[in-house]
């Protein structure tokens, strides 16, 4: 994700910069992209207004285009429950590094300078009842402010969340924190560490395309001008401009006023050149074409919604549980949690004799 300057276009109030009234002051926009790591290519790319920029939300609509055999590599930048739940929702994998003093590693007293792997169950939710100040381990309150798509504001419903936390030993004295949903059975820390440092990909891919299609002095007035009169934007599919009849039309208006031509690969009539003088023929097929397909893309995104909710609704009767399968209790729990539920044995002795985390304890504690 990248800051852009811009000529100065005074009147776009959302991107316009101006330290003082004797400089001429700028327009800045943020430029979020999804780059394909292996296949070091760009798959997908958001642009903000500076004043309204949200890399989280820029994140989480582009999940919907990404194939499920994908691994989502992110930086601190994205550490959030909102996105972790919107990864999992998805049904993606993600490796994502984590501040290990604050944020979502705060309460798990994670060690400083050694290596640790283990597995975090907890629960999201926006009430403060006593059962949830009772147990901090388990539960993580989400503020009426904070953004959790999964929970309303106001909600007395609860979300759970399961992932991985690994501790990782990146040099002699250098660790980091990271956050993944990938199995310690399929991948071990040494995996996840591979996975991790090969992030650098994509800021070495952020230098490459600053230098070759000049953004270190990018000059535009408007978001839409990053495409110059006489470019050519190549698209591979018409849906890839939205999924909204309107809005792809009012976007190709845009190009074409811009003096942009537009390139569909799945539209192979606007990858036709026709003599000036026939241009009209080229512009009316490809009008009633893209009306078609337009159509088609709106009311396929309408389907896929539609089946996703009645899909989940169907789960939710069935009493489906969303997320990672449950694991099976300890084989000593009985025993022992009878011995704490009369005193007899402290919970932090009945953790230390299951060998199991806090967290998980308090949650299979109020399950059980």
């Amino acid at each position: 994700m990248r800051h852009k300057r811009s000529q100065n276009d005074r009147y776009d109030k959302n991107t316009f910069y101006r330290a003082n009234n004797d400089v001429k002051g700028y327009n800045l926009m943020h430029l979020n992209a999804l780059y394909d790591i292996m296949n070091r290519r760009y798959i997908d790319a958001v642009l903000q207004d500076s004043r309204n920029e949200n890399e989280h939300s820029a994140l989480i609509s582009m999940l919907e285009n990404i194939g499920h055999e994908s691994i989502i590599v992110a930086d601190r930048g994205y550490e959030s429950y909102n996105t972790i739940a919107h990864l999992e929702n998805n049904g993606l994998k993600y490796v994502m590094r984590i501040k290990t003093s604050g944020g979502i590693a705060q309460k798990f007293n994670i060690p400083h300078n050694e290596e640790t792997d283990f597995t975090a169950d907890i629960i999201i939710t926006r009430r403060q009842t006593n059962e949830v100040k009772a147990n901090p381990e388990l539960y993580r309150h989400i503020p009426a402010f904070s953004n959790f798509d999964f929970l309303p504001k106001g909600s007395k419903d609860t979300y759970p969340l399961k992932f991985r936390i690994i501790r990782l030993r990146i040099s002699e004295d250098n660790y980091e924190t990271i956050v993944t949903n990938l199995c310690d059975d399929e991948f071990s820390a040494e995996d996840i560490k591979m996975i991790y440092k090969m992030r650098w990909g994509i800021e070495t891919s952020f230098r490459e395309l600053k230098y070759q299609v000049g953004l270190i002095a990018f000059h535009s007035k408007k978001k839409r001008q990053i495409l110059r009169m006489g470019d050519t934007l190549v698209i591979k599919e018409l849906d890839r401009l939205s999924r909204n009849k309107a809005d792809i039309k009012r976007e190709l208006e845009e190009f074409k006023t811009a003096g942009v031509r537009v390139k569909i690969l799945d539209i192979p009539t606007t990858l036709t050149d026709f003599p000036p003088d026939q241009a009209w023929i080229l512009e009316m097929i490809n009008s009633i074409l893209i009306e078609v397909l337009g159509s088609i893309a709106e009311n396929e995104r309408i389907k896929i919604r539609s089946r996703q909710r009645e899909g989940i609704e169907a789960a939710k009767k069935k009493n489906v549980r969303f997320g990672w399968p449950p694991k099976s209790l300890p084989h000593n729990w009985q025993q022992i949690m009878a011995d704490v539920r009369s005193e007899n044995k402290k919970p932090v002795e009945a953790i230390r004799e299951l060998g199991i985390s806090r967290s998980y304890f308090y949650k299979l504690y109020s399950d059980n």
